[in-house]
């Protein structure tokens, strides 16, 4: 992992990767929400403006079957979409709880997303839009 860089917009991944051994760690400044970590806002946003990654993973709030990444928090939004524009390579990582949750902020469509990594087959219509977007869909065995 010596030629890995991590770039994250969330204090508690820094933490968890700190002991990593890579070839540096960057947290984006800016504003950071107490609930759960993550730096959002304008200085984020700006911040990523610096970077090309190859690979980008985010999360989300909510999935909608029409293919949909939902968000509280429009903050988090932009620096989400900051997040995919400067990266090679896009991935989602949710688990199929998110169909259940509403959210009124729309991150992206499938057609932003190369892969999306769920813990469960998704509803039949977000596999078919996964499969006409292209977005290659993964579904992660549980090793528990």
């Amino acid at each position: 992992h010596q030629d890995l860089t991590v770039i994250s917009n969330n204090t508690n991944i820094i933490q968890i990767m700190r002991p990593a051994s890579l070839r540096s760690l960057v947290a984006i400044g800016g504003e950071v929400r107490p609930e759960d970590g993550a730096i959002v806002g304008g200085d984020a946003v700006a911040a990523l403006a610096n970077y090309k990654v190859d690979i980008a993973i985010i999360g989300t709030s909510a999935l909608d079957p029409d293919g949909a990444a939902l968000d509280f928090d429009v903050r988090e939004v932009s620096v989400a979409r900051a997040i995919l524009e400067n990266a090679r390579e896009t991935v989602l990582v949710a688990d199929v709880s998110k169909f259940d949750v509403s959210a009124p902020n729309r991150i992206c469509t499938l057609d932003a997303l190369d892969t999306i990594v769920l813990d469960a087959p998704p509803p039949a219509p977000f596999a078919a839009a996964a499969k006409a977007a292209g977005t290659t869909l993964v579904i992660a065995e549980d090793f528990s």
